[in-house]
């Protein structure tokens, strides 16, 4: 359970608007946060890529839908996953075995299973979000495929864990402000 346990300094409803500045402290005990499941959180349906893909299909992929991270697909199993970071680190190794003298080989030799991060940490729907943000700090990700009977539901990002942080913490923090107000 989170819990705020500090003083919430803003003005209170009388004093908007007014110019006065006066500003009202609240002291608030504690406001939890309910438990959440990775289902409630995560990203459905996401955007996918095949094994076999070649990089560039990764990279107009993740350019074209604003993603960081495409989950790798082989005959409708989850092999891995492929990030921006991946693709870099794919792109310095070309860079740096490439002959000086060679002529530029085509965009395409590479593919996404040659450059995915395997074996893959996942969860499933019913993980805690806490739980499924301890892994993503304890292994050092950005995100976590979710699988349901092996089939992938969705995807977990840091955005999304973030996303809810920001919505439980406006909603608490109006919560503390309309019970200050009359």
């Amino acid at each position: 359970m989170a819990c705020r346990n500090a003083d919430i300094r803003m003005q209170s409803h009388r004093e908007r608007g007014t110019g006065v500045g006066i500003e009202s402290v609240i002291k608030e005990k504690c406001v939890p946060m309910r438990p959440y499941l990775v289902s409630e959180v995560m990203t459905q349906n996401p955007f996918l890529i095949e094994s076999a893909a070649p990089l560039a299909e990764a990279e107009r992929l993740m350019e074209e839908h604003n993603v960081r991270r495409l989950p790798v697909m082989e005959d409708g199993r989850l092999m891995g996953i492929i990030s921006k970071g991946d693709l870099r680190e794919a792109h310095m190794a070309e860079l740096s075995t490439r002959h000086p003298f060679e002529p530029v080989a085509e965009a395409n030799w590479l593919t996404v299973a040659e450059a995915m991060s395997s074996p893959v940490v996942t969860v499933t729907p019913h993980t805690p979000v806490v739980w499924a943000a301890q892994l993503m700090l304890e292994h050092k990700i950005g995100a976590l495929p979710v699988l349901d009977a092996g089939r992938l539901a969705g995807i977990l990002t840091d955005t999304d864990v973030i996303r809810l942080l920001i919505r439980e913490i406006q909603a608490s923090e109006e919560a503390v402000f309309w019970h200050q107000c009359p």
